[in-house]
């Protein structure tokens, strides 16, 4: 089963974000951008990619690893970087003194706010 796998990085020359789909299965170093457009991975900067986490906030934007996100927790409102740690995207963790800690898994009410790799 062959699958795309989609992210964003910063172009190097411009620092424009760049949406592009990985497919290890044409070349290992080619990535393309949704239209089908080759670009070298050496083009992007490769400390800023961010994976896709398959979902989209509440004004219908992917949601990327390293964005940040407007969210409602138990403390109100607050922002917080989508990380990808324990094999599952969330912002954070849910912990009290009667409860376990968990995941605080993305949701469509999110809003995505920002990214760590803009200044």
């Amino acid at each position: 089963m062959n699958r795309a796998i989609l992210f964003k990085a910063k172009a190097k020359d411009t620092g424009e974000w760049v949406n592009c789909e990985l497919d290890l299965s044409k070349h290992s170093s080619i990535v393309y951008y949704r239209t089908n457009y080759a670009v070298d991975l050496s083009k992007l900067d490769c400390k800023t990619i961010c994976h896709f986490s398959g979902m989209y906030d509440k004004n219908k934007q992917p949601i990327f690893e390293n964005d940040i996100v407007s969210h409602t927790g138990y403390h109100g409102k607050t922002e917080s970087p989508v990380v990808f740690p324990d094999g599952c995207f969330n912002v954070g963790y849910h912990s009290g003194s009667s409860t376990r800690k968990t995941p605080m898994l993305l949701n469509s009410k999110m809003v995505v706010v920002g990214n760590i790799h803009n200044k």
